[in-house]
């Protein structure tokens, strides 16, 4: 008969990780100063709602940048007018009961254009 107190186990020891103390944690989030540079677009301020209500208020927010951009930002006004002639296209048809392939290339182009025409005044 073998001693059960001699039989050692097949699995390892797992060695266990010190904490840290909170002194030398990280800060928090609300201690970091957020710079008055930041600019909420409303692709951000419209997460959760219907995907052609965020795709409206996407559309109006670069029709008033097209319309505040100078004639010499030519580079701008094209890829505004780039964006929105690919929208156009896409808001036909019944926008209550929007496909499911439709919905996706809105999503794709909300994703695409977030952050165009995002200027930042210092």
């Amino acid at each position: 008969m073998q001693d059960s107190t001699s039989t050692t186990s097949p699995l390892p020891t797992i060695p266990t990780i010190p904490t840290v103390p909170s002194s030398d944690a990280a800060p928090e989030l609300s201690t970091v100063d957020a710079s008055p540079a930041h600019v909420v677009n409303s692709v951000d301020a419209t997460t959760g709602q219907p995907i052609v209500a965020r795709v409206n208020a996407r559309k109006a927010e670069l029709e008033a940048s097209l319309a505040a951009l100078p004639d010499t930002e030519l580079d701008g006004r094209r890829d505004i007018d780039l964006a929105l002639a690919t929208i156009n296209s896409l808001l036909t048809g019944d926008l209550e009961n929007v496909p499911p392939v439709v919905a996706a290339d809105m999503n794709r182009w909300l994703e695409r254009n977030k952050h165009l025409a995002e200027r930042v005044t210092p």
